[in-house]
């Protein structure tokens, strides 16, 4: 009597006898060859497209600023060549619904300016999308030290918890673009490219 172990075996050994079979008779087909090179080409061209490019630098920003400060208005480029192009909306609401996948929140407090004015390190909340969960330390620092470059002072961009699903109403295709086509350890040197 064959113990389970043995029936295993025998039964993954007669599938990868059938299955290798049947997968090199259908390499032997010109038309398979082909279909496997050009998804293998498409599955790398969508993967170069998802990702950023060293000579895209620039860094868009759904901002609410609660007192309407006006420091973070248009367009800045910094020392670095990164660009950072404010968005401005009127509430967190709108804020919210208004990120895409290139864009992150912010939410600039009420006491922001006379923090500054104190010459004190000023806090900003960031907010950005469920799919970069994973690199909120690194973006914190990122982003932390390019408001800092932008302001001349001392700057504390706090994510924390603040992650945003987009809701049923917001156009979701470049999120589902990158769950089907990049891996979750996506080393982008910022969050959106």
């Amino acid at each position: 009597m064959k113990t389970l172990i043995e029936k295993l075996t025998n039964s993954l050994y007669m599938a990868w006898a059938i299955g290798s079979k049947d997968i090199m008779e259908a390499l032997k087909n010109k038309n398979t060859r082909t279909n496997i090179i050009l998804m293998m080409g498409m599955v790398v061209f969508f993967y170069w497209v998802s990702t950023a490019r060293p000579w895209d630098k620039s860094i868009e920003v759904v901002v609410y600023d609660e007192v309407d400060s006006g420091l973070f208005e248009g367009s800045i480029e910094l020392s670095d060549g990164y660009e950072i192009r404010h968005i401005e909306v009127s509430s967190p609401g709108q804020m919210k619904r208004n990120m895409r996948y290139e864009h992150w929140g912010l939410v600039v407090p009420a006491d922001f300016e006379q923090t500054l004015a104190s010459g004190g390190e000023a806090t900003l909340t960031g907010y950005i999308l469920w799919v970069w969960r994973g690199k909120v330390a690194e973006l914190e620092a990122l982003y932390s030290a390019k408001f800092s470059e932008l302001l001349g002072q001392p700057v504390r961009v706090e994510i924390g918890e603040n992650i945003v699903i987009p809701s049923p109403d917001v156009e979701t295709s470049g999120v589902h673009f990158h769950i089907l086509f990049q891996p979750y350890s996506w080393s982008s040197p910022w969050c959106p490219p």
